[in-house]
């Protein structure tokens, strides 16, 4: 016997596979808060729609597995930062080293491409573009996030 999806969770999983920007947004959006109803028991935050879905464990696993196929096939997208936001309402500490191996993923591809954007700026500045209004640079002001995420990862 083959497990049956709720109708509205078969169309997010739809959505998130749309070419429509706007679509995937948003089934990202219902998947996000349908999860959060079922492990938050009357969550009244969530939507009717989302209150109306009832998830089993299968379930729950079932779009967890689409949302992680969904970011090994579309890292660079425009949302994935909603698809691990969907992913992170699941509270599955089991997703642990998936997300470790994701955040250190991203925090590579800013890295690499830190280095060639500060030296275009000061390339830029060098030339008297005045790119820097204070006249200084520092390689170290990248942001609290970055500085964060590495933190974290030299932890582990």
């Amino acid at each position: 016997m083959t497990h049956k999806i709720h109708p509205r969770v078969q169309e997010a999983l739809t959505d998130i596979n749309s070419s429509r920007q706007e679509h995937v947004e948003r089934g990202f959006w219902f998947l996000a808060e349908i999860i959060e109803q079922s492990l938050v028991t009357g969550n009244v935050a969530c939507s009717a729609a989302a209150r109306e879905v009832y998830l089993d464990d299968v379930s729950r696993r079932e779009i967890q597995e689409a949302i992680l196929a969904w970011i090994r096939q579309h890292p660079a997208h425009q949302y994935v930062g909603m698809a691990f936001f969907a992913l992170g309402k699941f509270f599955d500490k089991q997703l642990a080293p998936v997300l470790r191996e994701w955040l250190t993923h991203y925090v590579k591809v800013i890295d690499a491409n830190l280095s060639p954007v500060g030296q275009i700026l000061i390339g830029l500045d060098n030339i008297g573009e005045r790119v820097f209004p204070d006249g200084s640079f520092s390689a170290i002001a990248h942001g609290k996030i970055f500085n964060d995420a590495l933190t974290y990862l030299r932890r582990q």
